[in-house]
């Protein structure tokens, strides 16, 4: 895999920094597999206008409520994640959502299905789990190595531009590993997810 992107991808001096950076550092755990699962089982069923009840929904919000809402889905899609990623994975799926929501922050749970459905009616759900995976991925990175870019940024400008361009190169690295696999509307088994999840952490890494 290394090989072919090597011959078909030359690495900008951002992305050598990148994988300079994650030298050492921690790698991303199973419950991103197992999250992606949930989520792709998740908007499966809010497509078919039959997913289940979340606990917790129906109660009253003090602030935002979509906020608050998609705090909840979040919590119930995780599954056995560290303390750590489990708050990045909490983000990344937020994010993702509110994304698909149009960041609209007032809307209850049965507006945010309504959304949804809206949502995937004219979009892949593959679109969707592919952004969450490339949020997911750019939080978990630059959580690890924002500060050794910002140490090196000359400006202010500077470090936001590499903020920028780890989150395309993150991006750029799921939809590659996604069509490889030739995935889809997938992926809906375990062991995909993982090998999805592996392969991308791998080409991030350069490993």
């Amino acid at each position: 895999m290394e090989a072919l992107i090597s011959r078909t991808h030359a690495l900008s001096p951002l992305e050598v920094k990148l994988r300079e950076f994650l030298r050492g550092k921690s790698r991303v755990s199973s419950a991103l597999g197992s999250t992606l699962i949930g989520l792709d089982q998740w908007l499966i069923a809010i497509r078919a206008a039959a997913e289940p009840e979340l606990p917790g929904l129906s109660t009253r919000f003090k602030s935002s409520k979509t906020g608050e809402s998609l705090e909840r889905i979040a919590l119930q899609l995780i599954q056995n994640a560290p303390s750590l990623e489990k708050l990045l994975l909490s983000k990344s799926l937020q994010e993702t959502l509110f994304y698909c929501l149009s960041c609209d922050t007032d809307l209850g749970p049965l507006q945010i299905r309504n959304r949804m459905r809206h949502f995937l009616s004219e979009n892949d759900k593959s679109s969707v789990l592919q952004r969450f995976l490339t949020l997911f991925f750019f939080n978990f990175i630059w959580f690890h190595t924002g500060e050794s870019f910002r140490t090196l940024a000359p400006t202010s400008s500077a470090f936001e531009e590499d903020m920028e361009s780890v989150e395309r190169v993150c991006g750029r690295v799921v939809n590659s590993v996604w069509e490889s696999l030739k995935l889809a509307e997938k992926p809906q088994e375990l062991p995909t997810a993982r090998k999805l999840v592996r392969q991308i952490e791998q080409q991030l890494r350069g490993v």
